[in-house]
């Protein structure tokens, strides 16, 4: 997977993944990297999603949630030094910056939303692909987090607020 080796080729402190289909309107990403000045933080960017089943997710403005849509996500190279890497199963980018989030939150780290001014375009790999394939490929993925995540609801910020 072109993400993995991307990453492993990050040589600054700090990892920002941008799609294509985002464009900057401010400096978000001198945002981004304040926001993972604190040790709790592990995975920050402004589209934020929250779920309390792990079936169906929600946007959120946060400030904590449950993943990071791949948008726009940053977090420390420390973490790709520890194995942080994208499942190279999923053949599709549909649930991969889910399953990405969820491993940074096993590592005991937080989620957040950092509000910033983006303008997002056509997606071009989504528009691209036949509706039919993009459904497929989509739910394959979906089940593939669900096997290796299912039953993790303690990673859930609803489940921290009913503490």
């Amino acid at each position: 997977m072109a993400q993995n080796a991307g990453l492993r080729r990050a040589a600054s402190e700090v990892v920002i993944l941008v799609d294509g289909s985002v464009e900057f309107v401010d400096d978000g990403l001198q945002e981004l990297c304040e926001a993972l000045r604190d040790p709790a933080v592990g995975v920050t960017g402004p589209f934020g999603i929250v779920t309390d089943d792990l079936h169906e997710f929600h946007e959120s403005a946060g400030p904590e949630v449950d993943a990071v849509e791949g948008y726009v996500m940053a977090f420390r190279r420390e973490l790709v030094e520890r194995g942080l890497r994208f499942d190279e199963k999923f053949k599709f980018y549909r649930t991969a910056d889910i399953e990405l989030s969820f491993q940074i939150k096993a590592m005991g780290l937080r989620a957040t939303v950092t509000p910033m001014e983006v303008t997002r375009h056509e997606h071009r790999m989504w528009s691209s692909t036949p509706e039919v394939e993009r459904d497929r490929l989509s739910k394959r993925n979906f089940y593939r987090f669900l096997d290796k995540w299912r039953g993790r609801t303690d990673l859930l910020v609803s489940r921290s607020t009913r503490r």
